[in-house]
């Protein structure tokens, strides 16, 4: 199964849909940012109330198996 290119941009992927949900009317930030150098996480609270979290993990920190 192949990733959907925009998602393999990594950190700058889960930027832009922070971005796009704000503009939206979303409130970012809800929670706090997560950043653990192999994942990356942020999350947004959409105008309903829900909280969204986007995440990206560079897979090749992780051994095949």
């Amino acid at each position: 199964m192949k990733a959907n290119s925009k998602l393999d941009n990594g950190k700058a992927a889960v930027d832009e849909m922070i971005a796009a949900g704000k503009k939206s009317g979303g409130k970012a930030e809800p929670n706090k940012i997560q950043d653990l150098s192999f994942m990356y996480g942020r999350s947004i609270e959409d105008p309903d109330g829900h909280i969204w979290e986007t995440v990206w993990m560079d897979m090749s920190a992780f051994p095949p198996q």
